[in-house]
């Protein structure tokens, strides 16, 4: 029982997580069914350059007009790798996409929540700063964005704030990279 107390600060964090990721996630494949894609132009050409990809194909599609090619492409963006797997094993279509959008943007609140914590030494005030990052109105409309590579910078930045704070030079490592 005192374990569970212990860690309820960091299961309420994870739960407020997990509904923001299902809610946008829904609210997301909905609005594509629906046809209220709000960068319809971006999302159709990283599905192209995916599903060839994916498939053994070229990176390459049809609505670039730019260089093509992973290297050589003006937009070159290396989570398009690991994304090429995920993409082909589980759902290679705009939805898996879109989730991807939701659930990258909705990661920021774990480091924040750290930094909160770290910054004020109560683990309560960590986790309400991530359920206050989830609950800001930008930050639904990051998640409800079509998926751009570019939302890593979120937590991208979130994960370079707490290692700044902290002096840990693996928050930091990792929010560079995700930058």
């Amino acid at each position: 029982m005192r374990a569970l107390r212990r860690h309820l600060p960091d299961l309420l964090g994870v739960a407020a997580m997990l509904v923001a990721l299902a809610l946008w996630s829904r609210e997301q494949v909905l609005l594509f069914e629906l046809t209220g894609s709000q960068w319809g132009q971006d999302l159709a050409f990283f599905h192209q350059l995916l599903w060839s990809a994916g498939h053994g194909g070229p990176w390459a599609s049809p609505l670039l007009l730019e260089p093509q090619g992973f290297w050589s492409m003006v937009h070159f963006h290396p989570i398009l790798v690991p994304l090429v797997g995920l993409y082909a094993a589980l759902d290679p279509s705009p939805r898996l996409l879109l989730v991807v959008n939701v659930a990258v943007v909705v990661s920021a609140a774990w480091p924040l929540s750290r930094l909160g914590r770290e910054a004020s030494g109560s683990a309560w005030f960590g986790a309400l700063a991530g359920c206050a990052w989830l609950a800001w109105l930008p930050v639904s409309s990051a998640a409800l964005a079509d998926f751009r590579p570019m939302a890593l910078f979120v937590p991208g930045f979130a994960w370079l704030a707490l290692g700044a704070w902290t002096g840990r030079w693996r928050s930091l490592l990792l929010g560079a990279v995700l930058v």
